[in-house]
């Protein structure tokens, strides 16, 4: 519903910008990807190969803390449809009895929570989703993991290579009725979701 100076403004906005990206890049050395989704996107928009480098967190920090559960499913971002939180929303109608959720917020600079608590909001949730539109790669499944906590996460973009599909946690498509027979599954099962946790958690150290 933009108006016209607002549409034509964006227009020429946006051209420059790409002049600038597509100029800023190449004067690198070296390029560094994230996942292979994210260096193919590269190789789309740039015509350059990037390097292949996995994120990490430190497992000394992300671990397993042994303190109570105190939540079915825990969500970390904000509510907006980019970051998954509608699929969340439309998977707990389907309830009867609606799971515990707790959500964190946490915003693109990393603000909104400190790291010890995220920890311990990870350590006291049993299970963590990650459902990002075309995440380029996934930091929060990585963290979960290294805190020996399964995941679910949507089978697309860089989340494809976070999460090992039925040995860390599930990749599931996007439907409500997708996501709502994995959290059943692992709410309903102790020893799977443990068992995932700790596969989980080997991934993040070897």
């Amino acid at each position: 519903n933009a108006g016209y100076i607002k549409k034509t403004y964006e227009k020429i906005s946006r051209k420059i910008r790409k002049f600038v990206d597509k100029n800023n890049i190449k004067k690198a050395n070296v390029v560094l990807a994230n996942s292979l989704f994210s260096k193919s996107n590269i190789k789309k928009a740039y015509g350059i190969k990037a390097h292949l480098c996995y994120l990490g967190v430190d497992p000394t920090k992300f671990r397993y803390l042994g303190i109570k559960k105190e939540y079915d499913i825990l969500f970390i971002g904000l509510k907006n449809s980019i970051e998954g939180y509608d699929l969340l929303e439309n998977t707990l109608l389907l309830y009867k009895e609606t799971p515990k959720v707790i959500l964190v917020k946490r915003d693109s600079e990393g603000k909104g929570i400190s790291e010890e608590s995220l920890i311990r909001e990870y350590n006291r949730s049993n299970i963590v989703l990650s459902l990002s539109r075309n995440e380029p790669f996934g930091l929060i499944p990585v963290e979960a993991m290294a805190c020996s906590i399964p995941v679910i996460a949507l089978n697309e973009g860089g989340l494809k290579e976070s999460v090992v599909d039925e040995k860390t946690g599930f990749l599931i498509e996007r439907s409500p009725h997708s996501l709502k027979n994995k959290i059943d599954l692992l709410l309903n099962n102790e020893k799977l979701r443990n068992s995932l946790g700790r596969a989980g958690r080997n991934r993040v150290m070897s």
